[in-house]
Formats: structure tokens, sequence, C-alpha cells
């Protein structure tokens, strides 16, 4: 498959909504680091949060999405902009750094968040991250001004019993659009499942790929098994090793495709039948979103709360996955009524009220 990169950054840096003859109520900054391209684009924090602004943006709420080479860029970037929040998205600004941009703007009518996307066995990859979040925490009792958000509910109460740290509910949303798409199986000999994003131990896609070997031996498919290979993280180059150790000496096939943008990564999901997402954790997953987008049945853990029991199978039962399989692909053959939308678009309706109440109890 041609390996197709676009700039997506440099496109989303100067992003901004241009509609200027509406009357908007607030303005709102998120402010990304750019990643290292030595493994590839990070499309995925800055889908997410376009997805935000797409759905902020029907409340008059005017924004602009920013990626700095390193810290030192965010106060050039509220100096411009002159935004009413500013989310800093991840961990990539020091405790030392946030006092100092509080500092600089303690007479301005700013607010300032940390917005995390990690749940908490995530986190705990990351050396920094619990030692920042307690001194941000601290941080936020004295700056009025300034308080630490996550994208997920799970995480909130984790690392409040946990840690003793207050966040509020800053949730992702993925807009569903009006992609008719619903290709039918072309082959009673072959099967195409997709488990995408990137390689991490966490995401536990080897023990998803011998499911879908299971499921297609018991159905006398041959699999097609689609994976991202150039995002291996957090040892994830052993996963990747494993995976095609897995496939050697097998009608099988492991196939490896780059990361996309989101207009070429959905053109991509046609020619998938059946997707997994069936990860140790997560705070959102993008890649669901995605495969219910293209009304593709997908299995997943319990982690994904927007998709429907019917699908959710345990992390560490072959077995099950295989079963929830079956069922996922049962249910493609008989003509799939993709109730998972529904599901996804309760999910958002809940999400944007949560941002409008984060904005009214902030101001």
């Amino acid at each position: 498959m041609k390996n197709i990169f676009v700039n997506d950054d440099q496109r989303m840096e100067k992003r901004h909504h241009e509609d200027h003859h509406h009357h908007y109520k607030k303005k709102i900054l998120f402010v990304l680091k750019r990643r290292n391209y030595g493994y590839g684009p990070s499309f995925g924090l800055i889908n997410s949060v376009k997805f935000v602004c797409e759905a902020l943006k029907q409340h008059k709420i005017d924004y602009k999405i920013s990626i700095v080479t390193d810290a030192n860029g965010i106060d050039k970037e509220v100096h411009d902009f002159k935004p009413n929040f500013v989310f800093l998205e991840a961990l990539f600004v020091t405790p030392t750094k946030i006092i100092e941009l509080l500092e600089k703007y303690k007479n301005k009518d700013t607010k300032w968040s940390i917005r995390i996307h990690s749940a908490v066995p995530f986190l705990q990859m990351e050396g920094i991250a619990i030692t920042w979040l307690k001194e941000y925490f601290e941080i936020s009792k004295v700056y009025k001004n300034f308080f630490i958000s996550a994208n997920s509910q799970k995480a909130i109460k984790e690392l409040k019993l946990g840690a003793n740290i207050d966040l509020l509910y800053a949730p992702n949303i993925y807009l569903l659009n009006e992609i008719k798409y619903n290709k039918k199986h072309q082959t009673h000999k072959e099967i195409n499942i997709a488990c995408l994003g990137a390689i991490r131990p966490l995401k536990n896609i080897l023990e998803q790929a011998c499911a879908a070997i299971g499921f297609a031996n018991q159905n006398n498919l041959k699999l097609n098994f689609y994976v991202n290979s150039d995002r291996n993280e957090q040892n994830g180059i052993n996963v990747l090793k494993n995976l095609e150790a897995l496939f050697i000496n097998t009608k099988h096939v492991l196939i490896k495709v780059p990361w996309m943008n989101h207009e070429n990564l959905l053109k991509f999901l046609e020619r998938i039948d059946l997707g997994l997402a069936v990860s140790f954790t997560e705070s959102f997953c993008l890649q669901a979103g995605d495969y219910i987008n293209m009304n593709i049945p997908i299995v997943t853990s319990k982690e994904i709360t927007f998709v429907s029991r019917c699908y959710q199978a345990e992390p560490t039962d072959i077995e099950d996955i295989i079963n929830k399989l079956n069922y996922a692909w049962e249910i493609k053959r008989l003509g799939f009524n993709n109730s998972n939308k529904r599901l996804l678009e309760k999910h958002n309706k809940i999400a944007i009220k949560a941002w409008l109440d984060l904005f009214r109890c902030k101001m």
C-alpha cells in the first residue's frame, strides 16, 4: 500500500474558524506538541482535538489548534489568539513552565488547563506522570484560573481515589458523518480484519491476532490482518516481532499499513469486514469511532463504553473474542444494523454538554 503522509500539523497550525460574521461566545486555544516523525505523524491527538473543535463550533465557540515545538512556543500562540481558555494537550509542559505562564497572564481573563488523554495504566508508562499531576494540582490551589482535565471519567475517578487529585471532565467526541459505505463481503474465501492504532503492549494486539486466526480457521477463511506498523511505542517493537512470527507458515497474512490522515483512513476502511479493539485499557479510542462511522462491525473490550455489550469481549479470553467475532460476522452477513452509531451519538450529546458545563463553571 502506498505510504501516504499528509503534514496535518502544518495545516492545523494556522487552522482557525474563518467565519468572522458570527458573534462568538468564547475563544478556545488547543496547544499540542510537535511529535517526532521517526515513527510517522501523530494523527491521533490532532484528530481527537479536531473533532472536539468541530462540535464546539456548532455552539458559536471559536477555536485555534496550534502545534508547538516545545513549551516555549505557547506564549506566542496565546498572545496572538487571546483565548478565554487554553488547553495544553497531554503531558509536555513542566509545572515550572505552567507557573511562568500563569504569572505572565495573571491579569488576563484566561483560564488554563492541562488535558490528559491517558487512562491510569497508560500513565504508568510516563515516568513523570504522577509527579507532574500532583504538582499541577498544587498549582491549581494557588492559581484559580488553572485546572487539570481529562477525557475519561474513569481516569478522573481513579486519580481522585488513588492520588487525591481533582480533575474536570473534558471528553473526546467523534462526529459521525453521512458516509453510506457498507461494503458487502465479496468472497467466501477471505476476510479482512483491522486492528489499527499504535502498537503498544496495552493494546493487546497479539491476543487479538490469535483470536482472528482462530476465527478464520473456524470459518475456513484466509485472514488478512491489518495493523499500523510505524508507531511502535512502549516496547511495541517486540509486539510487532511476535505478530510477524505468528503468521509465518500459515495461510493467513499480516498486512502492515502506514499512518494516514483521516480522509485517507476512511477510504482505506472500505475494504475492511470486521474491526478489533479489545484493548486492556482505553480512555476513548478513535479507531472504534472510525469503524462505527464506516458501518463496520467491531469487537472491543468493555473499556470502550460507546460500543454495545454484544460486541464486548474479555481481553484475555481468546475464546470470548472468537465468539464475539462470530457474532459480529453473522450480523454483518445478515445485514448489519449499526446500533453502535446510536450509542456513539448518545456519548457525543453527553460530551458536548460536559464541555459547555465546564466553560460555564470556569467563567
